[in-house]
């Protein structure tokens, strides 16, 4: 049993001490091996990290272990599944992973890589020469497998595993916010709701091909953390403080449910519309993460609160285009800003102030609510309102069936008070008015036909 001491860092350890227990051994490299070939151990928990490891770090690993220098200790947690124990890698997963490549394990086959083994020439010179493993020879092959890790053996509940995790990893990277979260709050629904929507396909080509996320960042889990940002600022209605915001989501557990489905619903189609509208983000300043962020919020606001008309082709392209300039505007000016040659004119003034709200604390709720404050004086005027009225009311109703030929205007077919449909000529989507001069009678099959209500 391996004795709990205290450090400068808590009391919540102590708690934690109480209901996990710790078992210390040594296991073999065959141990792991079998552990592996048999489905016992398992390298991905929800709380373990993507791999960040370089080859160069795995090399030196495998050279340790050949030389016989010791490795830092393996934590595992322990826990019982279809009637084995299986093991659940807490810290050592770049270890492990590195020693499963280097022995050409099923799944690492391709990421299989040599070290340099030194040895000793007929005049007592030393070399180096990159070894694979199949060009070992018996003795050495038996001397890695026999190698002893120290093993450190987790079992106690699994939340308490979580903060354990945040404690002990060992990795040379240290730790993202978002990672330190997965870890945390691993049990949270609003976390499993967004690593998978995070991780959507169309999501990461849409967030890599447009250079918002990079595969290094990917691999921090910091699309989980910006994902996270944006659905929960839509349920906010607004900007949020990144610092705090998503913390204090998770421990509450404030956005579960049928909140949480319509802000992921509304996320989807406010990311399809910027796919749409704005074609062009990856050759503009807007695919920053700053900016981007409060370029989302605009679009959602325009789509779910202001009630603008984003389905008219020629105003898209108008607003794409000021998009650019706008951007292009913003880069001029903080070229000469920098050349200490900027131009203080009025207008240069909107640019100028935009960019101070990107140069320091711009993820702060005050920042993002000054850059959403000025996207929309500039963007604002381009869009036409819709109706407020999406409906014809009773009396509109009536007028357009009294006033009409009791006819579908599209197929001609025969129709009666009590199953005509009333709809608009130029489709609601596209700015058209909820008023009798926009009316026209439909029969259900085409009014369902209508893809641009």
């Amino acid at each position: 049993m391996v004795k709990i001491e205290r450090d400068h860092h808590s009391n919540e350890i102590t708690k934690i001490a109480d209901t996990i227990q710790f078992d210390s051994d040594k296991k073999t490299i065959s141990e792991f091996q079998m552990y592996y070939e048999n489905n016992r151990i398992n390298l991905n928990p929800v709380f373990q990290r993507d791999s960040v490891w370089k080859t160069p770090q795995r090399k030196n690993l495998i050279k340790s272990i050949y030389e016989n220098i010791p490795i830092p200790t393996i934590f595992l947690y322990e826990r019982y599944e279809n009637n084995k124990t299986t093991y659940d890698v807490i810290d050592g997963k770049q270890r492990l992973e590195s020693i499963f490549m280097f022995l050409g394990l099923k799944g690492y086959k391709k990421n299989k890589f040599p070290f340099k083994a030194v040895y000793i020439d007929n005049e007592d010179r030393a070399h180096e020469k990159n070894r694979l493993w199949e060009e070992l020879d018996e003795q050495e092959k038996r001397k890695i497998s026999q190698y002893p890790i120290n093993t450190i053996t987790v079992k106690g509940n699994l939340g308490d595993i979580s903060d354990i995790f945040v404690r002990i990893n060992s990795t040379g990277s240290s730790l993202t916010r978002q990672e330190i979260r997965t870890a945390k709050y691993l049990q949270s629904p609003f976390l499993k709701r967004i690593n998978s929507l995070a991780n959507q396909k169309s999501i990461l080509e849409y967030l890599q091909n447009n250079r918002i996320i990079s595969s290094s960042m990917i691999q921090r889990q910091k699309h989980v953390e910006f994902i996270s940002e944006l659905v929960l600022s839509i349920q906010n209605e607004g900007p949020i403080d990144k610092k705090n915001a998503i913390d204090r989501s998770m421990e509450s557990g404030v956005l579960t449910g049928s909140q949480l489905n319509k802000s992921i619903k509304e996320f989807n189609e406010t990311l399809k519309l910027i796919k749409k509208v704005f074609p062009d983000i990856v050759s503009t300043r807007f695919n920053g993460l700053a900016d981007f962020y409060t370029l989302f919020l605009l679009v959602w606001r325009w789509r779910y609160k202001k009630k603008k008309v984003l389905a008219n082709y020629n105003t898209n392209r108008l607003l794409n285009a000021y998009l650019i300039e706008f951007g292009n505007q913003c880069d001029i000016v903080k070229r000469q800003r920098d050349s200490y040659q900027i131009d203080k004119s009025k207008d240069t003034l909107i640019y100028i102030n935009y960019l101070m709200t990107v140069q320091s604390s711009t993820d702060s709720i005050n920042q993002r609510r000054n850059r959403e404050k000025i996207l929309m004086e500039v963007f604002d005027f381009t869009l036409e309102t819709k109706d407020p009225f999406r409906n014809f009311n009773s009396e509109q109703r009536r007028l357009l069936w009294n006033n009409s030929n009791k006819r579908c205007s599209i197929c001609n077919r025969k129709l009666t008070f009590n199953n005509f449909h009333a709809d608009h000529i130029k489709p609601y989507a596209k700015g058209g008015k909820t008023i009798l001069s926009n009316a026209q009678v439909l029969c259900a099959e085409h009014n369902i036909k209508k893809s641009d209500k």
